[in-house]
């Protein structure tokens, strides 16, 4: 699978699970409240996903020093920042309220959210995540095309 494709489903994961549904009930015993909230799971894979390819990337880099190959200043390693821009989607907030009525009488509000807080975080690090994830690419290939692969 070609790098850019696995971007592009990454960006599309974290765009539509990129929002939240509360549901409040307004009664005295049972059920009083739920939630669904996947705000956070964008967050994390970014820190865990840009956690994998820092490693990924600091063990190929000491492979390449000990092995004494070196990356002439015209090869560019980092990679293609332009690929972050297809988070710009999570950047976007909408919120929804709607009341009515349960099936035992009783009144419930019910919050739909798209974005906010956390999305902001989600960008942040799920953009580092694919400028990590896109160097690794480079560089493997750069390694590669030296005659050094693992």
């Amino acid at each position: 699978m070609k790098p850019a494709t696995l971007v592009i489903a990454y960006c599309a994961f974290l765009i539509f699970t990129n929002w939240g549904i509360c549901t409040e009930y307004d009664r005295q015993t049972g059920l009083k409240s739920t939630e669904i909230d996947l705000h956070g799971l964008g967050m994390i894979l970014g820190g865990l996903i840009s956690i994998i390819c820092a490693r990924h990337i600091w063990k190929r880099l000491r492979e390449m020093l000990d092995g004494g190959i070196s990356i002439s200043k015209s090869e560019r390693l980092i990679g293609e920042w332009q690929y972050a821009l297809l988070l710009i989607p999570l950047f976007f907030s909408y919120s929804s309220v709607t009341t009515g009525v349960d099936s035992d009488g009783s009144t419930f509000t019910r919050t739909f959210t798209y974005g906010g807080e956390l999305a902001l975080a989600s960008v942040l690090l799920s953009g580092v995540a694919i400028i990590l994830f896109l160097t690794g690419v480079n560089l493997e290939a750069n390694l590669s095309s030296k005659g050094k692969s693992s």
